[in-house]
């Protein structure tokens, strides 16, 4: 298991060593980019094609891989220049870069390429390889090749408490605007925790209630409706701010030093907002003993979409990625194992006697079911739903073992089964979460049980 932590170094010697290796670092990328676009480019000037033919044309495989390319670098210069480790994580990097960009053309094919780079790159040095640990959070980084004298750089390394030395693995700096101040980033290893339990639990992720979180016996709702109200007046603020050196003319200007304070405001809120929501999902299914966490596969959602200017502005801002991102992690490190599967036909299926009709939904948080009379708030039948599919995967599957989660068991085949239990899911109980936005802490509002949460939403 692997994580980052930030820390910070201090230089004794080498500097002009480490500035000569992020300069170089940023010529191998570039020569990568060029090499790998500006080809196909020049073989659109020479055919005369347009932006759009190009695309059509364009070969779906344009990158020969990072091991290829070194060996069309072994000449190049700055490849040269650089230690071995250094130059390799470099083209390892924008290999990454090309795999993600192919991986968006296939749902979006205006998608961005890598770009170009005016800043130095990162540079990253490998513990044991070009980083020889001296003791006492010292390091001796090889940073440029052996044919040049003065190829060292030597810091010191300073981490928060609780970080162990011999758990570092690389090692990333990253120069800023400020010379001499860098963004380091420790990659430590340590071992996987232990399985929490046995149990299953749902999380179905929304926009205006953060997520429905359903267990065996009760439910959470997290309420994130005064999030959007605090996202929404910082985008409104900084939309009424005039541009830096504004004169009443038509140029393209930057944006204010205010306007961005404001949307620094709306973006550090809801990153905070993400963390406490996800380590308290974690934290319930530690205290139940869960040990596995499904969670929907949110793919291509935004694709097509057009919900007016409000909604768009709601959904684009949505970080589900982010919050899935770090419910895998989180539940690593207190073993709790996240999947994905399937939310089809969840919103529309009475979690009390399984009946499958869209007009039970009656509003956007209240679902009413036309044939067993059960009404329930729409996002925690969704994550019933959700649990009773994770739970028969792993029964079947075997969760942990190695099974399968690409093909989920469908929800309407328990149809006839459900009668008896309708009476027991409906009044399982339910805690909702409310943010308090001072201190950024959840908050239980207290408990309700079937019809009285119906309008939380």
């Amino acid at each position: 298991m692997q994580r980052a932590v930030t820390a910070s170094i201090s230089i004794e010697s080498g500097q002009d060593a480490l500035q000569r290796g992020f300069y170089n670092a940023r010529r191998l990328w570039n020569e990568l980019w060029w090499c790998t676009f500006g080809y196909n480019e020049r073989l659109r000037w020479r055919r005369g094609d347009s932006w759009e033919q190009y695309k059509r044309r364009r070969p779906t495989r344009t990158w020969p891989g990072k091991f290829a390319v070194q060996k069309i670098m072994a000449d190049f210069g700055p490849y040269r220049d650089l230690s071995d480790r250094c130059s390799s994580y470099t083209i390892a990097d924008f290999d990454i870069a090309m795999k993600s960009w192919w991986s968006n053309l296939k749902r979006n094919p205006d998608a961005r390429p890598p770009r170009a780079v005016k800043e130095d790159r990162t540079l990253t040095f490998e513990v044991g390889r070009n980083a020889k640990p001296l003791g006492d959070w010292r390091y001796r980084l090889t940073v440029l090749g052996g044919a040049i004298a003065e190829r060292h750089v030597v810091v010191r390394v300073h981490v928060r408490p609780g970080v162990k030395m011999a758990n570092v693995h690389l090692i990333r700096v990253t120069p800023t605007l400020k010379r001499g101040r860098y963004q380091v980033s420790l990659i430590t290893t340590k071992p996987a925790a232990a399985r929490a339990g046995d149990g299953v639990a749902a999380l179905d992720l929304g926009i205006v209630n953060l997520g429905a979180l359903a267990f065996e016996h009760d439910d959470i709702l997290y309420v994130g409706r005064h999030l959007l109200d605090v996202q929404r007046l910082a985008n409104k603020r900084a939309a009424a701010c005039k541009p830096a050196g504004y004169t009443g003319t038509e140029a393209r200007l930057p944006a204010s030093r205010r306007s961005k304070t404001y949307k620094a405001k709306a973006t550090n809120t809801r990153a905070l907002a993400v963390h406490v929501f996800t380590t308290d999902v974690i934290r319930q299914c530690v205290a139940r003993g869960v040990g596995v966490l499904a969670v929907g596969a949110l793919t291509g959602i935004r694709t097509d979409k057009d919900f007016g200017s409000a909604g768009n502005q709601k959904f684009h801002a949505w970080t589900q990625g982010r919050i899935r991102e770090q419910l895998r992690w989180k539940g690593e490190e207190h073993g709790v194992e996240v999947i994905e599967i399937s939310e089809a036909y969840t919103s529309q299926t009475c979690s009390g006697c399984g009946c499958v009709r869209k007009s039970n939904r009656v509003e956007r948080g209240l679902y009413v079911c036309a044939e067993c009379g059960l009404a329930i708030n729409a996002d925690v039948n969704g994550a019933r739903n959700m649990l009773r599919r994770a739970t028969g995967i792993a029964k079947s599957e075997k969760i942990g073992v190695g099974g399968d989660l690409s093909t989920p068991p469908s929800l309407r085949p328990e149809r006839e089964q459900a009668q008896e239990p309708a009476k027991r899911t409906a009044n399982r109980q339910l805690s909702v979460m409310h943010f308090d936005l001072r201190s950024m802490t959840l908050k239980e509002a207290g408990h309700a049980e079937r019809s009285a949460v119906c309008n939380a939403t």
